[in-house]
């Protein structure tokens, strides 16, 4: 994924709408860097693979329960 620096100045005259779009059409990393020094990258999210299914298998009672219960 390609990596663009700009500063925020940069992106004036831009709506937030074309930013996001434009990041998204380019497939990249728009890093940000604000007139404080600090920066700010805004990235597509990246494609998950689908999950696997599960054939001839079960799934145990209280499943929910072991992986959610913080109580211990």
């Amino acid at each position: 994924m390609n990596v663009r620096n700009v500063t925020l100045d940069d992106l004036r005259g831009q709506t937030a709408e074309e930013v996001i779009t434009e990041v998204a059409a380019r497939e990249e990393i728009l890093t940000v860097t604000l007139p404080d020094g600090k920066t700010i990258a805004i990235r597509p999210s990246p494609d998950l693979e689908p999950l696997p299914l599960i054939r001839n298998g079960r799934i145990a009672e209280g499943w929910k329960d072991a992986i959610y219960d913080h109580s211990q």
